[in-house]
């Protein structure tokens, strides 16, 4: 009996150290995921900064905002043609050294970004700026060509084209 009694002792204090054992692996497992994500929260804070913005507020590169221009000048005279995107991407890739596949992505994020506006005006002031921020005046004036041959697709210059060019030309500083 009392080797009965021994080995339910020795099967019960096996059970609690297996026990024991497996709950210090699941806290060790914790505190991994704990690291992980302590490690991982700057890149997920940024990723969320950027998901709360939309529009115009995620354009940084001076080219995405040129791009944007580009379509709007041509968008605000009526319907954007293949035509319009077809000069747009070859405007960008000759203009900035870019190949298709970058010349695409650009277009259709300035496309995305343009179908959240009412008015493509509104995104003069925000593109303009940082476009003037990053570059210099030959490269503003080439970019003033750039639109100037997106504007020729349509024959003529209408007048919110030449409104919305004013207005680009007035907040580069250019007159």
């Amino acid at each position: 009996m009392h080797i009965l009694l021994g080995l339910i002792g020795l099967l019960t204090t096996i059970g609690v150290v297996l026990y024991r054992i497996n709950m210090a692996r699941q806290g060790a497992e914790n505190l991994l995921d704990i690291a992980g994500e302590a490690a991982n929260l700057p890149r997920k804070l940024k990723f969320r900064s950027k998901t709360r913005k939309k529009g115009l507020a995620i354009v940084t590169d001076p080219r995405e905002a040129a791009t944007i221009l580009m379509l709007g000048v041509a968008q605000v005279a009526g319907e954007v043609t293949d035509e319009h995107k077809a000069e747009i991407r070859k405007q960008v890739e000759k203009g900035f050294d870019l190949g298709p596949e970058d010349s695409e992505e650009l277009l259709s994020r300035a496309i995305w970004i343009l179908s959240d506006l009412n008015d493509p005006g509104n995104a003069i002031n925000p593109m303009m700026d940082l476009i003037s921020q990053n570059v210099g005046t030959d490269e503003m004036q080439d970019f003033m060509r750039m639109m100037k041959v997106i504007i020729a697709i349509d024959g003529e210059l209408k007048p919110p084209q030449r409104s919305f060019m004013t207005r680009c030309r007035g907040r580069a500083g250019l007159r």
